[in-house]
């Protein structure tokens, strides 16, 4: 930040850019020590996925920063001639400092509310055994629904076949009576 000139960034890209530059970089150093604590924090076997999260945003985080400041560097030094590019490299540092700052938030807010121990819990459960058995039984009963519904539908199947030829019978009189003891 040293080599960053406050009054030829103001100048050059405009009143207060130095500031939001100065705001960016603050934001950045606070998320990157508490990504630092969470990294040792999460460093065991059982957050490898945690862990792996944060240092990966937090290389995006300090890439976008050293290219902010190098553009920066570059406008003080004449090597930067497009000068449009600061507010939307700004943008997206921000957004790269939110990203952090939400998995940090995130990994602290987990240990801090319990979540970890939790999960820990749940794990001793042994719940995936005990789902496999609930799907088991599950599964049963479908088979037993499926075969009552066909039972069903051949229950009102016959019904209506009885029905018809019941009627048939009555409409055709005594050669419908005959007919019908013949088909029963």
């Amino acid at each position: 930040m040293a080599l960053v000139d406050p009054e030829i960034i103001d100048a050059e890209l405009g009143v207060g850019e130095f500031e939001r530059y100065s705001d960016a970089i603050d934001d950045f150093e606070r998320e990157f020590e508490r990504a630092e604590s969470n990294l040792e924090s999460f460093k065991s076997i059982f957050h490898r996925l945690r862990h792996g999260r944060l240092q990966h945003d937090l290389d995006v985080a300090i890439a976008i920063e050293r290219d902010y400041s190098a553009y920066l560097e570059g406008i003080i030094d004449g090597s930067v001639v497009d000068k449009k590019l600061a507010a939307k490299i700004r943008s997206v540092f921000e957004a790269a400092l939110k990203v952090l700052w939400a998995v940090n938030t995130t990994l602290e807010s987990f240990v801090k509310d319990g979540v970890q121990a939790m999960f820990l819990l749940c794990m001793s459960c042994k719940l995936d055994e005990e789902a496999k058995k609930l799907k088991f039984s599950l599964t049963e009963y479908e088979k037993a629904l499926k075969r009552a519904r066909s039972q069903k539908n051949e229950a009102w199947v016959q019904l209506v076949l009885d029905t018809a030829i019941t009627g048939v019978g009555i409409a055709m009189g005594p050669v419908g009576v005959l007919t019908t003891v013949g088909m029963g």
